[in-house]
C-alpha cells in the first residue's frame, strides 16, 4: 500500500461508514423533510428554467447548493430522494475533511477516525446527512475552510500557502451563498491565518489582503443579489429591541446549547472515567452527585412539582432534529408521536452528561497541576490552533445569541461549534493519555446503532403519512383539503400559489395574505396554518383516532420501529373550519 493511500484510507472509511448507515436506515421518501421541500422546490425550478426563485420560505439564499441539487434533478429527473442524494455526497466529504484536518492538527488517523465517526454517526448528523437541508453543505464549506488554512500554515513554499489561502476565501465565499454563516470563514479565519503568517511571508499576506476585500465586495453584492429576489426572505440579527427577559432567554438558551454539545461528545466524555484511576475520590464524587441529582428528579416528577421545568432542562435539550420521540420530529401531525426516551432515561442521559463534564473538568485540573511536558510529537504541526479557530468560534457563538434571545435555538445549529468542541476534546485526550480513546470504540458503536435505527424509524413514519394521504388521493381527494403535516401542506402550498404566506416576505407584497381562519393557533389546525391560506383542510392525519372530529372509514396506515413501539398506527381522521 503507498503512503498516500495509507495516509487516506481512514477518511475515505469514514465517507463510506456514513454512506453504509444511511444505506441501512432505508431513507426513500417522496416528500419533504423538515425545510428542504423550500430548497428542493427552488432547486427543481433552476432545473427548469436556470433561474433562482424563491417561495417564501428560505432565509439562507441557497446559492451553490440549489445549483449542485439541480446538476442531479436535470441528470436523473425530478424526485425529492434524487435532491437528497447529492446532499449525501456532499456529507461524505464532509467526513473525509474532518479525519483529515484532525489528522493534520496532530491527532493521530485512529483517535481522528474516532472523533470523525462520533460526529457523522451521531443522531444529529446522521438525519441531516440525508436532507436537502442547508447544515451540512454549510458545514462542508467551513470545513473546507478549515482544510485550507491549514494547508496555508504547513506549506513550505509562498506559491502553495498563497494557493490555499485562496482556496480557503474561495471555498468560504462561494459556501456562504448556501448558507450564510460559512462566510465567518472568510471574515474571520482567514485573517487569523494571515496573521500567523505575517513574520513569514509577505506576498502571502499582499495576495491575501486583496482575496479578503474582494471577498467582502463580494458578499455585499451577494446579499444584495438575494434582496432583489420576489419571495426572499431577509434575515435581521436583531428583529426587536432587547429586554430584561431577552437576556434571560439568552442565557438559558446557551446554557442548553453547552449541554446539547456535551452529550453529543459522549462516546468520548464516557471514556475519561478511565483516566481517573488514580483520583478514585474525584470519581467517587462525580458519582454521588450524579446519584443525588438523579433521585432528585426522580422525586420531582413522580409528585409533580415543577415538572414542566424539570422536563425543559433535561436531555435532549434543544429540539428539531433528535428529541425524546426521535429523530426527525420536529414537524409533527395531530396527536402524540410515541415517546422514545422515557423521563427516567432522559434523566440518566443528563445525569451522564453531567459527570462526563465533570470527569472532563477533573482531567483538566489535574493536567494543569502536574505541568507534564507534551512530546514534540503530540503537538500540533499549526503553530497556533487558538489564533485560527479561536476567533472564529467565538464569532459562530455570537452569530446564535440574536437567534437564542428572541427565538428558538435549534440544535442543527450546533453542527459548527460540535466540530470545534470536538477538535479541542480530541488534542486534550490525546496529551492526557494516547491509549485512552481505543475504549471509545464500543459507546461509539452504541451510539451509531441507536442513530441508525432512530432514522430509519423516522423514515417509516414519513412513508407512513405520505401512504395515508395516498389513499384519500385515491379517492379524488384533492390536496389543499388535507393536512397531511407541515411538508406535505407547505409543498401543497407552493405548487398551488408559488409561495408560502410568510409575513416577512419580500416584495410583491400581496403575497403575504393570511386568511382569519388561520390567524390563531389550535389544535386542530395544521402546524403555522398561517403560512397556507390556500389549504381549506377537511381530513387531518394523526396518531390518535379520536382526535378532532374523529376517525373516518380510512384505515389506518400502521408503520414498523425498530426503537420503541414495534407498531405504530397513523389514522385519517375529519377535521373542518374552527371557528376563532
Amino acid at each position: 500500500m503507498s503512503t498516500t493511500l495509507r495516509r487516506y484510507l481512514p477518511a475515505l472509511l469514514c465517507a463510506l461508514a456514513l454512506l453504509f448507515c444511511i444505506v441501512l436506515t432505508d431513507p426513500r421518501l417522496e416528500a419533504g423533510l423538515n425545510d428542504d421541500w423550500s430548497y428542493i422546490a427552488t432547486a427543481q425550478r433552476f432545473a427548469q428554467t436556470g433561474h433562482f426563485v424563491y417561495n417564501g420560505w428560505a432565509s439562507p439564499m441557497l446559492g451553490w447548493q440549489v445549483v449542485f441539487g439541480a446538476v442531479f434533478l436535470r441528470l436523473f429527473g425530478f424526485s425529492f430522494t434524487i435532491a437528497r442524494v447529492s446532499v449525501l455526497l456532499i456529507s461524505m466529504g464532509a467526513a473525509f475533511l474532518m479525519q483529515r484536518i484532525f489528522a493534520r492538527c496532530g491527532i493521530s488517523p485512529f483517535q481522528a477516525t474516532i472523533g470523525t465517526l462520533t460526529f457523522v454517526l451521531s443522531p444529529l448528523f446522521l438525519p441531516l446527512a440525508f436532507s436537502f437541508m442547508t447544515d451540512v453543505p454549510g458545514l462542508f464549506c467551513t470545513l473546507l475552510c478549515v482544510y485550507g488554512c491549514l494547508r496555508c500554515l504547513q506549506s513550505a513554499r509562498q506559491q502553495t500557502a498563497m494557493c490555499w489561502i485562496v482556496f480557503a476565501a474561495v471555498s468560504s465565499d462561494i459556501g456562504g451563498t448556501g448558507r450564510q454563516i460559512a462566510w465567518l470563514g472568510v471574515l474571520v479565519m482567514v485573517p487569523c491565518a494571515l496573521w500567523l503568517l505575517r513574520p513569514r511571508r509577505r506576498v502571502t499576506l499582499l495576495v491575501g489582503g486583496v482575496v479578503y476585500l474582494s471577498s467582502v465586495a463580494f458578499i455585499v453584492e451577494a446579499v444584495r443579489w438575494f434582496y432583489r429576489h420576489p419571495y426572499s426572505i431577509p434575515d435581521t440579527l436583531f428583529p426587536a429591541p432587547l429586554h430584561v427577559w431577552n437576556i434571560t432567554q439568552l442565557t438559558g438558551n446557551l446554557l442548553r446549547l453547552a449541554l446539547e454539545t456535551a452529550m453529543l461528545l459522549l462516546p468520548l466524555l464516557c471514556v475519561l472515567f478511565l483516566s481517573l484511576r488514580r483520583h478514585v475520590r474525584a470519581a467517587w464524587l462525580i458519582v454521588s452527585v450524579a446519584c443525588v441529582v438523579y433521585l432528585a428528579g426522580l422525586y420531582w416528577v413522580r409528585h409533580g412539582m415543577g415538572a414542566q421545568t424539570l422536563d425543559a432542562w433535561l436531555a435532549p435539550w434543544l429540539i428539531n432534529i433528535f428529541t425524546e420521540r426521535g429523530v426527525l420530529d420536529g414537524t409533527p401531525i395531530l396527536g402524540q408521536r410515541p415517546v422514545l426516551l422515557s423521563v427516567g432515561m432522559r434523566l440518566f442521559l443528563s445525569v451522564l452528561t453531567l459527570a462526563g463534564l465533570g470527569a472532563l473538568a477533573v482531567c483538566a485540573i489535574s493536567r494543569l497541576r502536574q505541568r507534564v511536558a507534551v512530546n514534540a510529537s503530540q503537538q500540533s504541526p499549526v503553530p497556533n490552533l487558538a489564533v485560527l479557530l479561536g476567533p472564529f468560534a467565538l464569532a459562530s457563538l455570537l452569530m446564535l445569541c440574536p437567534r437564542a434571545a428572541f427565538g428558538v435555538l435549534f440544535d442543527r445549529y450546533v453542527l459548527t461549534l460540535l466540530f470545534l468542541a470536538m477538535l479541542a476534546l480530541l488534542r486534550f485526550m490525546q496529551e492526557l493519555s494516547p491509549q485512552l480513546l481505543r475504549a471509545a470504540v464500543l459507546p461509539v458503536f452504541l451510539v451509531a446503532a441507536f442513530s441508525v435505527a432512530a432514522t430509519h424509524d423516522a423514515f417509516a413514519m414519513f412513508r407512513a403519512r405520505l401512504q395515508a394521504v395516498q389513499q384519500l388521493r385515491a379517492d379524488g381527494v384533492p390536496d389543499r383539503v388535507i393536512d397531511g403535516g407541515f411538508e406535505f401542506n407547505a409543498w401543497t402550498q407552493i405548487q398551488h400559489s408559488g409561495f408560502v404566506s410568510d409575513p416577512h416576505l419580500m416584495p410583491p407584497a400581496q403575497a403575504a395574505r393570511v386568511a382569519n381562519y388561520y390567524t390563531m393557533p389550535h389544535p386542530c389546525r395544521p402546524l403555522n396554518a398561517f403560512l397556507f391560506p390556500d389549504l381549506v383542510p377537511q381530513y387531518a392525519l394523526s396518531f390518535n383516532r379520536n382526535a378532532c372530529a374523529g376517525p373516518t372509514n380510512y384505515p389506518p396506515v400502521i408503520y414498523h420501529e425498530l426503537l420503541g413501539p414495534h407498531t405504530v398506527p397513523i389514522y385519517v381522521v375529519r377535521v373542518g373550519p374552527v371557528a376563532p
